[in-house]
């Protein structure tokens, strides 16, 4: 075993692109954490071992700090010991590429995990509900889940437009401004069809003004109306984050 850590030690720079996203959610669902865990190929992604490590680690940065958001610093470092230890057994090194916790804020609502077959892409969300009774209901839970799999499958930026940074907007008003130079139209006009521009941008890249994957024919926020109304409260999609392997 002393063996193989020294040569995990050894092998530690070499580039790690395959692995597994994985979560752990607190049976209360007040809790979750994300993580990726990296190896050198699928194979060993594939191994008991390594599902397992990768379990552990997610186990364990729930059970981190649990009074705060943050997992201290470098996720790489988190169960050193242990990830060289499977390292030396597999061969292959292993890294954390990311790790993210969410603590739920308020009393109703929940943090909901979507994981795409392969573990090669996971998206974590949380909810907030205006009702405890609502927020334990199927149709909450439903609604949550169908959320965290809009965002798997459509990669929006942020939740609501004004989430948006500065940069990337000044950056898309300078690209349509560009396209529509050449056009012999007045100011105003010009404007008012790079601002139209900007809002078809919005749709595409915001989850909630989005076109609902399951039903096209309305918008994410409309879904979670048609889902609220009936449960007389107010539910809010706080934020989410989306882990692709191998992304930064």
């Amino acid at each position: 075993r002393k063996k193989g850590i020294a040569s995990a030690e050894k092998r530690s720079g070499r580039e790690a692109k395959e692995g597994l996203v994985v979560f752990h959610i607190q049976p209360d669902n007040a809790v979750g954490v994300m993580v990726e865990v990296n190896c050198e190929t699928d194979f060993v992604a594939k191994t008991a071992d390594f599902q397992a490590l990768a379990k552990d680690i997610a186990l364990g940065a729930a059970a981190h700090n649990p009074a705060s958001e943050d997992l201290g610093g470098d996720p790489d470092q988190f169960m050193r010991d242990r990830i060289l230890e499977v390292s030396g057994k597999l061969g292959e090194a292993i890294h954390v590429r990311k790790a993210v916790r969410f603590k739920r804020g308020g009393q109703a609502g929940a943090i909901i995990p979507y994981l795409h077959p392969g573990s090669r892409l996971g998206v974590m969300v949380e909810v907030q509900c205006g009702d405890v009774q609502a927020a334990e209901s199927d149709d909450f839970k439903t609604l949550a889940r169908n959320i965290a799999m809009q965002i798997a499958a459509t990669n929006p930026l942020s939740v609501r437009r004004e989430e948006v940074s500065k940069d990337t907007i000044t950056r898309e008003l300078d690209i349509y401004r560009t396209q529509v130079k050449d056009q012999k139209k007045p100011e105003a006009v010009i404007e008012k069809i790079v601002q139209g521009k900007l809002d078809k941008y919005f749709q595409e890249t915001v989850l909630l003004e989005q076109s609902y994957v399951k039903d096209p024919g309305k918008t994410v926020q409309e879904y979670i109306h048609d889902v609220s109304k009936p449960l007389n409260t107010e539910i809010t999609v706080k934020r989410f984050i989306r882990f692709q392997l191998g992304e930064n």
